[in-house]
């Protein structure tokens, strides 16, 4: 092989790196991280839940998707919003005839659980969320499933009464239980 032809080999090989692989490779590189862009863009895009006739607002992250089947449903649950298969929160709401208090609504959560299958209790106790004063419960059921549910009344004298839980199998809730403390921090009711 003369030298001309060999250099010209060289060229093409070159030039076959330079113009083929080199934008393949960048290419593979950049829609690895236009992925990684759209799933951290996501995470941090806020939707916010407002409903005007039961007066609570909250965000929540892009992540998380409305349950268009419920529509500010059937009472008493009001929305459900899902994270995943297997997570959600869901937002109960009821109006109530009387004033309720706080350690009413505590033993409200108690005595609904104690019944549900395979309930066992791992933390009880009041907590503030966003200024509201409220009574959380922790606990495990049966099928691997964990919740946190925390109940609040209102500040115009505790006429109404809502309950805002997430529910998830034991193997996810912990993966997503800081993006349900985020959306916790957001709740405003009048």
């Amino acid at each position: 092989m003369n030298k001309t032809l060999k250099w010209i080999l060289i060229a093409a090989g070159g030039l076959v790196v330079i113009f083929i692989i080199v934008p393949l490779i960048l290419g593979i590189l950049t829609g690895v991280n236009l992925n990684k862009s759209i799933e951290m863009a996501k995470k941090q895009e806020v939707q916010t839940y407002f409903n005007p006739q039961k007066e609570i607002k909250f965000q929540y992250p892009g992540t998380w998707n409305v349950d268009k089947k419920i529509v500010d449903g059937s009472k008493p649950m009001i929305a459900k919003i899902d994270r995943s298969e297997n997570t959600y929160l869901a937002l109960l709401h009821e109006l109530n005839n009387k004033n309720y208090d706080l350690e009413e609504c505590g033993k409200g959560l108690m005595d609904g659980f104690e019944f549900a299958p395979g309930f066992s209790l791992v933390n009880a106790q009041n907590i503030t969320i966003n200024g509201i004063a409220a009574y959380e419960v922790i606990a495990n059921f049966e099928g691997g499933v964990k919740a946190r549910v925390i109940c609040f009344v209102t500040p115009d004298g505790g006429a109404r009464l809502f309950t805002i839980g997430y529910y998830s199998t034991q193997d996810e809730f912990d993966k997503y239980l800081i993006e349900f403390d985020g959306i916790l921090q957001t709740v405003e009711t009048k």
